[in-house]
C-alpha cells in the first residue's frame, strides 16, 4: 500500500511539474479576448470601406445601367416574380418608391404582371400577414418596406428558411442587406445644417430656447441613428451643454402621432420663444407645424422646421415656406438601387450589405433648382 502510495504521489508530482514547464514554453492557453462589440455605424463605414474596392461588379454595372434608364443586358428578371411590400401606400414618399421600382424592373426584364406588390399599411400585423401571402406565391425576390424592426426579425428568419433573398428599405431585416438612408450621416449632416441656422438666423446658440427632435423607435436601432446623429452634431459643436436644451422624443412616423408629442413638449416649456424642431420624415414635421398652430403663442419666424425624406408633401411645404429645410432621400431613384441588388441576388452574385442613396439639403431657396 505504502509503495502504491508513493508511486501515486510521484506520478502527480510528475504531471505537475510537465503541466508547468509546458505552460511557461507557450503551451498555456491564454484566456480569450472578449469579442469587441462593433456598433451600428462602425458596420456600416465597414460596408461602404468594401464597396468602394469594387467587390460588387454585377449589382454596380446594373446600377449604372438603371441611373442611365437603359435595359439591363439579357433581361435577367424575365420569368421570374419579384415581391414588393410597400410600407405604406397612401404616402407621397413611398408612392415614389413604388412607382421607381416599377420603372427600373421593367428594364430588369420583370413583366408587370409578374411583380407582387402589397401595402403593409404601416401595421405591424398586416405587414406579416402580407410577409406570409408572398411567402406562398414562392417569389424569386422580395423586397421588404415595413416599420416594425420586431416583424423584419420574423420575417427575416422565414424567407431565409424558404432560400428567398430579401432587401430591406429603409428599415432593417436581419440577415437580409439594407437599402435606404445612411441614418446616421443623414442626421449628421442634417444636424450641421441646422447648426449654420442657430448662427445666422438666430445669431448664435444663445439665442435658441429649445431643440426637439422627433425619433421614431418603433423602426430599431438603424432609424434612430436618423435622430442621434443631429444631437451629435450639436453636442460637438457646443459642448454637453447644449443638451440641456434638446429633448428627444418619440413621435413615431405619422402627423397623427408626432401632434400631441410635440404640443407636449412646447407646454413643458412656456418661456420658449426660438424653437428648432427637427423630426424624420415630412408627416411628422406635419404634425410639428399642427402643434405649433395649435399652441397659438409662438411665431412662425422664431421656429425652424427642418425634415427628412423631401417626398411630394415635403416639396409642397417647402415651395409654401411652411418649412425651413427637408433633407432630401429622393425616393424616386431607390429603384434603381433595389432593382439592381435583387436581380444580382437571384443570380447568386454578392452585393453590399447597405446601400445609400445620396442626400441633399432642400430649401425654399433651392427647391426649384431640384424640383421645377
Amino acid at each position: 500500500m505504502k509503495r502504491t502510495a508513493r508511486r501515486v504521489f510521484v506520478l502527480v508530482v510528475l504531471v505537475f511539474f510537465l503541466t508547468a514547464a509546458f505552460s511557461f514554453a507557450g503551451g498555456r492557453q491564454e484566456k480569450a479576448e472578449p469579442e469587441k462589440e462593433v456598433s451600428k455605424k462602425e458596420e456600416i463605414e465597414a460596408g461602404k470601406a468594401e464597396q468602394a474596392m469594387g467587390a460588387y461588379e454585377l449589382y454596380e454595372s446594373y446600377l449604372e445601367l438603371a441611373k442611365q434608364g437603359k435595359p439591363f443586358p439579357g433581361s435577367p428578371g424575365k420569368g421570374k416574380k419579384l415581391a414588393f411590400a410597400n410600407i405604406v401606400a397612401s404616402f407621397p414618399f413611398c408612392q415614389s418608391v413604388e412607382k421607381n421600382i416599377i420603372e427600373v424592373a421593367k428594364l430588369a426584364g420583370f413583366e408587370e404582371s409578374d411583380l407582387i406588390i402589397l401595402d403593409n399599411q404601416v401595421d405591424a400585423t398586416i405587414g406579416l400577414q402580407n410577409a406570409d401571402i408572398i411567402l406562398a406565391k414562392k417569389p424569386d425576390g422580395f423586397l421588404e418596406f415595413q416599420i416594425d424592426a420586431k416583424v423584419n426579425a420574423i420575417v427575416g428568419r422565414k424567407f431565409a428558411q424558404a432560400g428567398i433573398p430579401v432587401i430591406a428599405i429603409d428599415v432593417e431585416v436581419p440577415g437580409a442587406p439594407f437599402m435606404g438612408v445612411d441614418n446616421y450621416g443623414a442626421s449628421y449632416m442634417t444636424g450641421e445644417w441646422i447648426i449654420g441656422q442657430v448662427e445666422n438666423r438666430f445669431g448664435g446658440i444663445g439665442n435658441v430656447d429649445l431643440f426637439i427632435l422627433g425619433m421614431n423607435e418603433q423602426a430599431g436601432e438603424a432609424v434612430m441613428l436618423r435622430s442621434i446623429g443631429t444631437k451629435d452634431a450639436l453636442i460637438e459643436k457646443y459642448g454637453e451643454g447644449v443638451a440641456s436644451k434638446i429633448e428627444m422624443q418619440h413621435v413615431g412616423g405619422t402627423a397623427e402621432n408626432a401632434q400631441p408629442v410635440v404640443a407636449a413638449i412646447i407646454a413643458k416649456y412656456p418661456d420658449a420663444k426660438n424653437i428648432v424642431i427637427s423630426t424624420v420624415n415630412d408627416q411628422t414635421i406635419r404634425g410639428a407645424i399642427q402643434a405649433v398652430a395649435a399652441a397659438g403663442n409662438l411665431d412662425r419666424e422664431n421656429i425652424l422646421y427642418v425634415a427628412q425624406g423631401c417626398d411630394a408633401s415635403g416639396i409642397e411645404m417647402l415651395k409654401k415656406g411652411e418649412i425651413d429645410g427637408d433633407l432630401a432621400y429622393f425616393p424616386e431613384h431607390y429603384g434603381r438601387y433595389l432593382i439592381a441588388a435583387i436581380t444580382a441576388m437571384m443570380q447568386e452574385q454578392a452585393v453590399p450589405a447597405y446601400m445609400f442613396v445620396e442626400n441633399a439639403m432642400i430649401t425654399p431657396d433651392n427647391v426649384d433648382e431640384w424640383y421645377p
